[in-house]
């Protein structure tokens, strides 16, 4: 066992935790995160998450966190629907 301190924001801040390569990692995830991550595991498709996150912040940058997921690697795969030609 080993005790991990996180410096973590004022506002409201959760932690996620992943396991890349069976070493244990915890970082600090803003509650914007946190929302829009939730989006995509229950199947919301990307552009209805980006449109929450612009909703949330005019300024969101769906680059910065598609970008932040890859890093962390949590993403494990993606599907294209029908409709694209």
């Amino acid at each position: 066992d080993q005790v991990v301190e996180l410096p973590l924001p004022e506002e409201e801040t959760g932690i996620l935790v992943t396991r890349p390569f069976q070493k244990v990692e915890v970082m600090p995830l803003a509650k914007r995160e946190y929302v829009l991550l939730e989006a995509l595991y229950l199947g919301k498709d990307l552009a209805s998450v980006y449109q929450m996150g612009v909703d949330s912040d005019p300024e969101f940058d769906l680059t910065l966190f598609l970008t932040k997921l890859l890093e962390y690697q949590i993403v494990s795969g993606f599907s294209v629907g029908d409709s694209i030609p």
